[in-house]
């Protein structure tokens, strides 16, 4: 048996988090705990050259006084679908981009000011379609060596929301969001209440998977 980690050990808890997402990721079933509506895989997808936008997210975690933390984002009102939301930051993949895990490292650099060249990418999750955007998004998870705060990009960012790795593995499965669903009905969705903001859809989805991961490796 996996012995567990005290989630402030540094190297000891980092070491533990890449060893863990290089195995078979808890993806689907953790999806499926948050998912609102019918969506495709991202291998049905791909399987259907539906031709999606490719993009991605990053989970940047950072130590101060001997905690980890995370940030999200809330996005500014803009015209499309996943305005005011709350998100990770990240977004699509630009020809100039190396490859995905590229694209998440300059997304976070642009949206929230960090050097790029302090961010270490231990793995990533499992890839997520978002139908309304045709987006589909692949989730990495990195850590920053030197956090020296953000400065956000204020004509993309509203808000940064950071949320502690102790108070991700306490959050619990709500259903405060209510959502248009065909014909004009009204349904609540699974979602998770950070920082009196409600996260659900994609968002919600990744981060039960790495609260499912984080949750195997410590106490």
């Amino acid at each position: 048996m996996q012995k567990k980690i005290e989630i402030s050990m540094t190297s000891g808890f980092l070491s533990a988090l890449e060893n863990e997402l290089r195995k078979t990721l808890p993806g689907n079933e953790a999806h499926k705990e948050m998912i609102s509506y019918s969506r495709a895989s991202a291998e049905v997808i791909r399987k259907l050259n539906a031709n999606p936008r490719e993009s991605a997210v990053l989970i940047l975690l950072y130590k101060e006084d001997g905690h980890w933390y995370f940030p999200l984002i809330k996005r500014q009102e803009y015209d499309g679908v996943h305005s005011k939301q709350i998100g990770l930051p990240g977004g699509k993949f630009e020809k100039a981009d190396k490859d995905l895990e590229a694209t998440s490292i300059r997304e976070t650099m642009e949206e929230l000011g960090v050097d790029p060249s302090g961010i270490q990418i231990l793995g990533s999750l499992t890839e997520i379609y978002i139908p309304p955007s045709n987006f589909l998004v692949k989730p990495y998870v990195g850590y920053l060596s030197d956090f020296k705060g953000f400065i956000p990009d204020i004509t993309e960012v509203n808000r940064v929301i950071i949320t502690s790795l102790p108070s991700l593995i306490k959050l619990a499965i709500e259903k405060k969001k209510e959502v248009l669903r065909e014909g004009n009905i009204s349904v609540k969705v699974a979602s998770f209440m950070i920082d009196d903001e409600v996260v659900w859809g994609a968002t919600a989805m990744m981060l039960n998977e790495f609260k499912t991961v984080v949750k195997k490796i410590v106490k």
